[in-house]
This record gives C-alpha cells, sequence and structure tokens, in this order.
C-alpha cells in the first residue's frame, strides 16, 4: 500500500454519530416507557427490523407495523420518523469540516439508514459539501458488510489506500480496512483533527 500524503484523494464520512446526532437510547427508553417493557428487549427488536429497513427491505409502515405487533402498542405509537425528526441534530462543526476538506479532496457520505429517514436527514444536510452520496437504503446492503464498501470505492473512481473513512463504530472501520480503506474511528471532533492533520500533514 502507498502510505504517502500524496495518495489521499477522497473522504468519506459515517452520517449518524459523526455528522448527526441522533438520540436512539431516548427512543428505546420512549417505547420501553410506553410498552412497558424492558429497554434491552425493546432495543432488540427494534435493532432487528431497522436492519432490514435501512437494506431497503421492509417499508416504514411494514417497521411500524411489526414493531407495534412484537411490543404490544398501537402502530401510531411507534413514532420512529417522527421522533427522528424531533430529536436529532446538526454537528454544525463536523459539516464545516466536511466544507474545508471539500476544496481539495473529493468528499462523500456512506450512511446506514431507511428510506424514510434519509428523506429527511438529506433535507437538514448542506448535500454541497459531498461529491458522493451513498445510502443502505438504495444500495440494499450495509455495513460493515464487504459489497456495500466496494460499491462506493467504485463510485468515487479512486484506489481504496486514497481514500479516507470516518466512522462511530469500529467494525465499520476495519471492514473498511480489510479493503485497503484507511479508516478512522471518530470518537469525537478533536481527536479527529488531530488524525486527519497526521495522515494529510496539513491543519483542518
Amino acid at each position: 500500500m502507498d502510505g504517502s500524503v500524496k495518495s489521499v484523494k477522497a473522504i468519506m464520512f459515517d452520517i449518524g454519530g459523526v455528522l448527526l446526532e441522533v438520540h436512539n437510547k431516548k427512543y428505546y427508553d420512549y417505547l420501553a416507557k410506553t410498552s412497558g417493557r424492558d429497554v434491552a428487549f425493546v432495543e432488540k427488536i427494534v435493532w432487528k427490523d431497522t436492519l432490514r429497513m435501512e437494506r431497503g427491505g421492509i417499508s416504514m409502515r411494514q417497521f411500524n407495523e411489526e414493531v407495534a405487533r412484537r411490543l404490544g402498542i398501537r402502530m401510531s405509537q411507534v413514532r420512529w420518523l417522527e421522533f427522528y425528526k424531533s430529536h436529532v441534530e446538526v454537528y454544525r462543526d463536523m459539516l464545516n469540516l466536511v466544507h474545508r476538506l471539500h476544496r481539495k479532496y473529493k468528499t462523500a457520505y456512506l450512511t446506514n439508514v431507511d428510506l424514510s429517514k434519509y428523506g429527511y436527514t438529506k433535507h437538514i444536510l448542506d448535500l454541497k459539501a459531498f461529491d458522493l452520496r451513498l445510502a443502505s437504503c438504495n444500495l440494499h446492503t450495509i455495513k460493515p458488510e464487504r459489497r456495500i464498501f466496494e460499491i462506493a470505492i467504485k463510485r468515487l473512481g479512486v484506489a481504496p489506500e486514497e481514500i479516507i473513512f470516518i466512522d462511530n463504530e469500529i467494525r465499520n472501520v476495519r471492514e473498511a480496512s480489510r479493503l485497503g480503506i484507511r479508516g478512522i474511528y471518530y470518537t469525537g471532533l478533536s481527536s479527529l483533527r488531530k488524525k486527519l492533520a497526521l495522515m494529510l500533514r496539513s491543519g483542518v
């Protein structure tokens, strides 16, 4: 692998937990209180169907119906999209960083997201900051599956070692790294800036 600074041509970001704060725990707590079930049970139920929806395998309505049935609540009480819209927060400093990087590098996002939430996500993000926008619901594959990273590499049109990928899930970073992509496990903006500065040898 060419480890030179000049080989970096693209920087790819996760969205949830990196560009946006999505407050999943608050949602699980809400459903647990509504259904009278244990939070761990609720999270297991919701997570399973979330993955199916993020892969584009089921619709939002099917998701609402299935979660409501398993938790013994009304479908109107699931409030997946409504809760997301009312609680999601944009990390403005992160978006500013993306804009700065966009001046010199190809920028992209690669996110696991369902079709309904993705529509709202695109509404609140500044899409001009991204040359390439990749969502699992449209690709029918999710991180950390190998195929989604292969698609990203192909569509970016650069070699894997020329890509830096930033994600707050370590398993996603590890899988990307197996393909030669340079991964950064995101734990905060300050740490990210330091890691990028070392990899790019320039201030960010």
